[in-house]
């Protein structure tokens, strides 16, 4: 999930800069730490009012990735990952450490799921964070969609040319892809493709 990109991020409490040294040095705290990076819901971690409600929703790893500094490796709790999955909690909220003085992002202290983020064009979790289900959704569409491919193909390439060449080259084209998806499938679900298919 990405956190924040290279150069300014606008935010409703002002515009926050990351640079090479300042994520540089977000990441030597977190790892000073020596413990994961905690999510919670609508930073209830750092309001005393009522402890109960300090629960996390998951954890990570704070990593610098190509387009700026992120959260990697999610875990998160059922209840969170079933309020991302259907759309309860639609965005993330860091909660940062910063210079003052230049306004540059010098750490991370915990992440927030939330429904009103202060960064501006927040991402949506979902575009983020893809759950098992929701890739295992995609591939099998894909698949079913290219087994309609297949058949079709099937049907020029038991006719008359023209069709009959571009059947079988299709055929040759859709067979790696559609083993390939079946792959992925079992990946994430073993014993998920019957026998035989």
């Amino acid at each position: 999930v990405l956190l924040f990109v290279w150069g300014p991020n606008p935010t409703t409490k002002g515009t926050f800069q990351l640079t090479k040294e300042s994520a540089a040095a977000a990441i030597k705290t977190f790892e000073e730490q020596g413990h994961a990076l905690t999510w919670d819901y609508d930073h209830a971690t750092f309001d005393g009012s009522n402890p109960t409600e300090r629960k996390a929703a998951g954890s990570c790893r704070l990593a610098i990735v190509e387009a700026g500094l992120a959260a990697v490796d999610c875990v998160w709790t059922p209840n969170a990952k079933q309020g991302i999955e259907t759309g309860e909690w639609v965005f993330c909220s860091p909660a940062i450490a910063f210079d003052y003085k230049a306004k540059t992002i010098i750490g991370v202290r915990n992440i927030a799921l939330t429904n009103l983020p202060a960064t501006h064009n927040a991402r949506p979790l979902l575009m983020s964070a893809r759950t098992n289900a929701m890739e295992m959704k995609l591939y099998k569409d894909l698949r079913a969609g290219m087994e309609a491919c297949m058949a079709a193909a099937q049907g020029l390439q038991a006719g008359e040319e023209p069709g009959k060449a571009l059947g079988q080259a299709m055929i040759d084209g859709l067979a790696p892809l559609i083993s390939a998806l079946e792959a992925e499938i079992e990946k994430l679900e073993p014993g998920a493709m019957p026998a035989g298919e």
